[in-house]
This record gives C-alpha cells, sequence and structure tokens, in this order.
C-alpha cells in the first residue's frame, strides 16, 4: 500500500515546466518519506520501539525556489485570464512534455485555450491524533508476523495529511475549481506532482473524461524492472504515450517519440564542453537499480575514463537532488577529482544541449533520447547490475553496443573516447550509428 499508492502528494505550489522529469517532482511519498519509513523498520527491528514521527508545519515553511516563486506570478496572470474564458473546456493539456509554444499551438487546433495549473487555496489542518487512531482501531486485528505489528503500529502515523485531515477541504476546494468537464486530459506528470490535481482529476474521468498521459522519463520500456510509475499510467491511463517501445498489439501505449523530439535540430559543436550527467541516489537501497555505492563508483569511474587533455572541458551534471535523499555528491567530487566543474543542476538543461560536444549519461533516461532527436552526440556509460535491460530492449542495447553508443566497462569507454573526440562527427555521421539512433 505504502509504496504503490500514488494519490497521496504534498500539496505545494510549484511552476513545474513541461519538461520537468518525475525524478524532479516533490511529493509526500517522496524518498524522504521513505527514509523515515526505514528509518523507523530499523529502529523497531533491533528495539521493538517506534519512534514518535515529526510532523512539517507546513504553514510556516518557506520555499525559496526561483521555480516557485515564478508560480506567484503565473498565479495572478492565471486568476486574472480565466475569469474571461469559458468554465468547460473540451481538451485539457497540462505539464505536457511539449514545448510551451507546441503546447499553445496544439491546445488551439483543438479549438481549446491553454491550462496553467494552479493550486487551490486548500486551509492547512491540524493533525488529528484522533482521526487517525479510529483509523487504527479499524485495521486492528489478529497479526500473523512481525512485519504486520511493524506495519499496523506506523500506518496511521504515515498516511500523509491529504488524505486524512485534508481530505474533505481538497475534495470542496476540487468542486469549484474550472475548467469543468473535459472530454479529454492529456497530462505528463502532474498526477504525481499536485494533490488536488489527481483529485480534479479522478473527478472528472468519473464523470467521462478520456485520460491521456505520457512517459515523463527514460526508464520505462528500458529497464528491466517496470516502476510502480509505469505499472499504475497503464492502469488508469485510456491512452498512453510512450517514447517508442515495443507493446503487445492490444496494449494502451502508443508511439509518440515527437513528445521529445519537437525541437530544432543542431550542427555538431566541435569546441563545447563534455557533458557528464549524474542521477539522484539514496542513502537506503530500493531495488537492484538504486545501489547508491556502486552508482557513485560508476559516475567517478566515468569521469577518469576521459583522456586527460579533455578533462577541463568536462562539465559534471549533478541532479538538482543530488544531497536531498543521500549524502552531497559535491564532497565525492571533491574527495576524487577536485578539479571537475560541476553544475548543481538547476539550470536548464537545455543550455546545455546548444553548446555540448558531447553528453555522457550514466543511467538510462530523457537526455538520451533528446539528444538522439536533436542530433546531439551522445554515449551511455552503464553497469550491466545496475542497468539490466527488459528483454524486448536487449537486441537494441547490443546494437548500441556495437556501434559505440553505450559503453558497459570504463576500459571501453576509455577506448572510444580516445579514439573518437578528436573528430567526433566522423563518428556520429557514420552510417552505422545513424541507422542506429533512427531505431
Amino acid at each position: 500500500f505504502f509504496f504503490k499508492q500514488k494519490t497521496a502528494y504534498e500539496i505545494s505550489t510549484r511552476d513545474w515546466s513541461s519538461d520537468v522529469c518525475s525524478s524532479d517532482l516533490e511529493f509526500s511519498q517522496n524518498e524522504s518519506w521513505r527514509s523515515l519509513l526505514r528509518s523507523d523498520a530499523t529502529e523497531f527491528v533491533t528495539t521493538g520501539q517506534v519512534l514518535p514521527l515529526k510532523y512539517v508545519d507546513r504553514s510556516t515553511s518557506q520555499n525559496s525556489n526561483p521555480i516557485a516563486r515564478a508560480s506567484l506570478v503565473m498565479k495572478f496572470v492565471h486568476d486574472v485570464v480565466r475569469r474571461s474564458v469559458p468554465r468547460s473546456r473540451r481538451f485539457i493539456l497540462v505539464t505536457t512534455y511539449l514545448s510551451l509554444r507546441s503546447n499553445i499551438a496544439l491546445t488551439f487546433r483543438l479549438r481549446s485555450f491553454p491550462t496553467y495549473w494552479v493550486e487551490p487555496t486548500v486551509p492547512i489542518r491540524q493533525l488529528s491524533p484522533g482521526l487517525r487512531t479510529s483509523i487504527g482501531e479499524m485495521l486492528s486485528g489478529h497479526e500473523d508476523n512481525s512485519f504486520e505489528t511493524f506495519i499496523k503500529s506506523v500506518i496511521c502515523d504515515y498516511l500523509p495529511m491529504s488524505v486524512v485531515e485534508e481530505f474533505d477541504s481538497i475534495a470542496q476546494a476540487v468542486d469549484r475549481m474550472r475548467p469543468r468537464s473535459p472530454n479529454v486530459i492529456f497530462s505528463a506528470n502532474l498526477h504525481f506532482a499536485s494533490d488536488t490535481f489527481a483529485f480534479w482529476l479522478a473527478k472528472q474521468c468519473d464523470m467521462g473524461a478520456i485520460l491521456l498521459l505520457s512517459q515523463h522519463g527514460g526508464l520505462n520500456g528500458q529497464g528491466f524492472h517496470p516502476t510502480n510509475d509505469e505499472i499504475l499510467e497503464k492502469r488508469i491511463a485510456d491512452w498512453y504515450c510512450h517514447w517508442g517501445w515495443s507493446t503487445g498489439p492490444t496494449d494502451v501505449r502508443i508511439p509518440a517519440q515527437s513528445i521529445v523530439w519537437v525541437q530544432s535540430r543542431r550542427g555538431l559543436k566541435s569546441n563545447g564542453p563534455i557533458v557528464l550527467m549524474s542521477d539522484a541516489t539514496f542513502r537506503f537501497k530500493r531495488n537492484t537499480w538504486t545501489d547508491s555505492h556502486r552508482y557513485k563508483q560508476l559516475v567517478t569511474e566515468t569521469f577518469g575514463a576521459l583522456p586527460d587533455r579533455f578533462r577541463s572541458r568536462v562539465i559534471v551534471r549533478l541532479h538538482r537532488d543530488h544531497d536531498r535523499y543521500d549524502e552531497s555528491h559535491v564532497g565525492m567530487w571533491n574527495g576524487t577529482f577536485p578539479e571537475a566543474i560541476l553544475d548543481d543542476g538547476w539550470r536548464s538543461v537545455k543550455k546545455l544541449q546548444k553548446s555540448a560536444k558531447l553528453f555522457i549519461c550514466t543511467t538510462y533516461g530523457t537526455t538520451e533520447i533528446e539528444c538522439f532527436g536533436r542530433n546531439i552526440p551522445v554515449v551511455l556509460s552503464l553497469d550491466p547490475v545496475l542497468h539490466q535491460p527488459r528483454e524486448s530492449f536487449s537486441d537494441l542495447l547490443f546494437e548500441m553496443e556495437s556501434v559505440g553508443l553505450v559503453h558497459f566497462n570504463r576500459e571501453s569507454l576509455r577506448t572510444f573516447l580516445d579514439q573518437n573526440l578528436d573528430d567526433l562527427g566522423s563518428w556520429w555521421n557514420s552510417e552505422v550509428v545513424q541507422q542506429t539512433v533512427s531505431k
């Protein structure tokens, strides 16, 4: 229940850009929440006691994120504009993976009006121990094992307030919201980012609206184990636009590579920087692809595989949450390669895409797919344990490896870079590489 429930998220007024990846989203059941639960689980196993949960007073919390500040301006503009538009719109497109220009153009072609989602004002409720105790009483009964004992002892504490104390307030706020009764709703990730949107979406779907979701991260279709997001979206969506991976003939998933390719192709940049993309890590191992120590070793060894003559041109792009779920990656880089130029991950990656000579990705993700679409040279430095491919992706991955797009050991990457970095265009524009990229 805890790790698969996808309707309860922390209410947060954020201006999510249309290309925000799922890993960037902030919701109540995020890795901080999971880490706290694991900490209590460890304490329970060792001592039989559960530590008291610390609740955050959101009424006094401050968010200095520039994205959140921009959201206040957009909220004002949205409040002014929405008074002059119809309450009902046939098509709702919100936080899609399309560029802003393409999103607006498509909306007008559908004879609808662009939607900017603004969180409604919801009264902040106080924690109600009595209400949570009553929920716990409904769950009480015979426990067959220590795991059930632990779960029942903490379940009421860990239910997000949005599905307990604030449930009625959110439901009432959603009832007052516009637009109402759309025919089709299309989003990439807002159903994960916003409680109120999830409530509103559920209500509209119950009234007959068609839900169209699109892929918002690169692991889907590539990683061996489907993510919970992928499983959930397939269950709730009427149609799911993915980025071209194999599906069954009766699947609700349809290929829509243009969602991430609706941008102009660019020429090669022979003197641009080399961008090494790094992902977030997690203090507690969630599955085979979140072994923090092994992944950090992969990233630093990838930097070490770069020829010395090019290292001064390398920018290490940290994930913006590199210090949120685990220790900061800055210390790791200062201790191993202090000469590395670090990007904190908060500026738009599109600025790097305009100038980069080469992208090196260290996980399956959005970046390499966007690079393929925009004609930006890119290679993947992967770990055979962390990045086991899905069976339907294995043949293509093997082909990518054979032409130098994928490297499963750092010695192979070192040899490739030493041979091709001086004249990267000859390799990238070769017929075999471009044929593989087109697939």
